[in-house]
C-alpha cells in the first residue's frame, strides 16, 4: 500500500527475485468465450505445489471495475485457499476486501525513503554525484519519495548537480520523467495523475481540499479540528472527504496531521492553484493562532513548531498579493521566538517590500528587528549594513518628530556598541555605547541610557579595568532601581 511512486512495484519484484528459485510462471492464456477469472480458480485450486501470487497495480480493477463485488470476491477466494500466498501492490491504506492484510511498512502503506538510504539509491544510479549536502538538499526537495530519487539519479547521468537544482526550482515535478516516456513507472506526473483519476472517480468534491494542503508545506496539524478552519466551507462531510483523499495514496496521515509528499503537492498546485479566497482564510487562521498563544512560551513554541513552514509560506504569499496590517503584527508575533529566527529573516525581508501605515519609520522597526535576529544568530558583518541601511533612511526623514529620529540613532550606536562588544572590538563599542547612553539622556530615555551604562561596565570587566567596571554596574544597577527594575538587564 502507499502512494504512486512509493516503489510498490519495485519492492514486489525484488521479492519475486530472491524467490524465483521457488517460483513458476503461470504462463495462463484465455481460450476464446472463456472467463479470465474462472481459468486462475482453476488453476490454482488444481495446483500441488506453493503459490505465491503477486498481483501488481490492483488499483486498476478494483475500482476502474464496474462490478467491484465480483473483484472482491475472487480476491477473497484467492486468499482463502491454503497453499496461496498473496502480494497486492496497491495505492492507497487499505487492502481490498474483507481480508487482514500485512502491510508492508506502516499503517499508511510505504513510506518514503530515509535520506541514507535514498542517498544510497542516487548515488549508486548517477555516474557524476557523491554523497555531498548538495545531494541531500535536493533529496530533501523531493521529500525523498522512491520514484522521484530514481528519476532524477537517472537526469544526474546527464545533468551537473547544479543545473539539477536550478532546474528544479524552475520547472520542479516537470523534469521528473524518463526522457519521453510517460508510463506510470517512468513519469511522476503521470503517476500522480492516475491517482487523481481514481479520486476523481470515487469522491469527486474531495478534490476541493487538495489546493489548501499541496499549498501548506507542514500539511495540517490536527486536522480535524484545525482544516474546518482554514477552510470553512468544506461542509460536515469533510472528514469523509479526507478519507477518500488518504485512500487514494495522494496524502496520509501521521501524528494527526494531514500531510503531502513533495512531489504531490507541485503537480496539485500546477493543476490545481490555490485561490485568492483561500489564502485569506488561511492567513486569517494564522493571524489568530499568533494572536492567541498560550502564555507559557515553551507550550507556544511547541504549538507553532509544527506551523512554521506554514506561517512562513502564507505571509510571505499574501504580502505580495494581499498585504494587511494584521499579516505584520502577526509576523511581529513570530519574531519573538529565537527558535524560529532563519524563517523570521526571510519574511522581514518579504515585509520590507511593501508600504506599511507607518511608512519609512515600520520600515525602521522592521530593519532593527532584522539587526537583533542578526546579532543574535551572529551575522555581525550584516547585522552592521543593516544598521547603516537604518541610519542612511533616519537622515531622509522629513523630521516630523526630532525626537524619534534622535532615539532611532542612539539604537543605532547602542547596538552596533553590543555587536563590537561581541567582537572583542572594545574601543569602538565604548565609542558607540558612550555615544548611545548621551542621546538617550539627550531625549529622555532613562532605561536605554541605563543599559548602556551596564554595557559598558560589562567591557570594562572584561578588561580587568575593575575600578571602572565597579563604578558604572553600581550606576546602573542603581538607575535600574530607581526605574523599578528589581533585576539588572543584560547587556548582550
Amino acid at each position: 500500500m502507499g502512494a504512486g511512486g512509493m516503489g510498490k512495484t519495485s519492492l514486489a519484484l525484488h521479492i519475486m527475485e530472491h524467490a524465483k528459485r521457488l517460483l513458476q510462471v503461470m504462463e495462463l492464456s484465455t481460450p476464446e468465450e472463456k472467463n479470465g477469472y474462472g481459468i486462475l480458480e482453476a488453476y490454482l485450486q488444481s495446483s500441488q505445489e506453493s503459490i505465491l501470487l503477486v498481483l501488481d497495480n490492483f488499483e486498476t480493477p478494483w475500482y476502474s471495475s464496474a462490478d467491484q463485488n465480483a473483484v472482491q470476491n475472487l480476491i477473497e477466494k484467492i486468499c482463502g485457499q491454503r497453499k496461496i500466498s498473496t502480494i497486492v501492490t496497491m495505492r492507497g491504506v487499505e487492502g481490498p476486501g474483507n481480508i487482514k492484510w500485512n502491510k508492508l511498512g506502516s499503517q499508511s502503506g510505504l513510506p518514503p525513503l530515509t535520506l541514507e538510504a535514498a542517498r544510497e539509491a542516487f548515488i549508486s544510479i548517477s555516474q557524476n554525484a557523491d554523497g555531498s549536502e548538495e545531494v541531500d538538499e535536493l533529496l530533501k526537495e523531493l521529500d525523498c519519495m522512491p520514484l522521484a530519487v530514481l528519476l532524477m539519479a537517472q537526469l544526474s547521468k546527464r545533468l551537473s548537480l547544479d543545473d539539477l537544482i536550478n532546474d528544479w526550482q524552475m520547472s520542479k515535478i516537470n523534469m521528473l520523467r524518463n526522457g519521453n516516456q510517460n508510463g506510470r513507472l517512468t513519469s511522476m506526473n503521470t503517476s500522480i495523475n492516475l491517482s487523481m483519476k481514481i479520486l476523481m472517480s470515487q469522491d469527486a468534491g474531495s478534490t476541493k481540499i487538495l489546493p489548501v494542503l499541496a499549498f501548506l508545506p507542514n500539511g495540517i496539524p490536527l486536522w480535524t479540528s484545525n482544516l474546518p478552519k482554514l477552510s470553512p466551507e468544506l461542509g460536515n462531510d469533510f472528514k469523509m472527504n479526507v478519507m477518500s483523499i488518504i485512500d487514494s495514496g495522494l496524502i496520509y496521515e501521521e501524528a494527526k496531521s494531514l500531510k503531502m509528499l513533495s512531489p504531490i503537492r507541485e503537480y496539485t498546485q500546477m493543476e490545481h492553484p490555490i485561490k485568492q479566497t483561500h489564502l485569506n482564510q488561511i492567513s486569517n487562521f494564522y493571524v489568530q493562532l499568533l494572536h492567541n498563544l498560550p502564555q507559557s512560551r515553551v507550550e507556544a513554541q511547541d504549538l507553532l513548531e509544527g506551523h512554521t513552514a506554514n506561517i512562513s509560506t502564507i505571509f510571505t504569499r499574501q504580502i505580495d498579493t494581499a498585504p494587511q496590517e494584521a499579516h505584520l503584527k502577526a509576523i511581529y508575533c513570530f519574531a519573538e521566538f529565537t527558535k524560529f529566527y532563519p524563517q523570521i529573516l526571510v519574511m522581514l525581508d518579504k515585509a520590507l517590500s511593501h508600504n506599511w501605515d507607518g511608512g519609512q519609520q515600520e520600515h525602521i522597526k522592521i530593519r532593527f528587528k532584522k539587526v537583533e535576529i542578526m546579532r543574535l544568530t551572529r551575522f555581525y558583518r550584516e547585522a552592521i549594513l543593516e544598521i547603516l541601511e537604518i541610519q542612511t533612511i533616519n537622515m531622509q526623514i522629513v523630521p516630523n518628530d526630532q525626537k524619534v529620529q534622535m532615539e532611532t540613532l542612539a539604537n543605532c550606536d547602542q547596538k552596533l556598541g553590543k555587536i563590537y562588544y561581541l567582537q572583542a572590538q572594545y574601543s569602538q563599542a565604548i565609542e558607540k555605547l558612550t555615544n548611545a547612553q548621551t542621546e538617550f539622556e539627550k531625549i529622555g530615555d532613562r532605561l536605554g541610557a541605563a543599559q548602556c551604562l551596564q554595557s559598558l561596565g560589562d567591557i570594562h570587566r572584561m578588561q580587568d579595568k575593575y575600578p571602572q567596571a565597579i563604578e558604572k554596574l553600581t550606576n546602573a544597577q542603581t538607575e535600574l532601581r530607581r526605574l523599578g527594575i528589581s533585576e539588572g538587564l543584560h547587556s548582550v
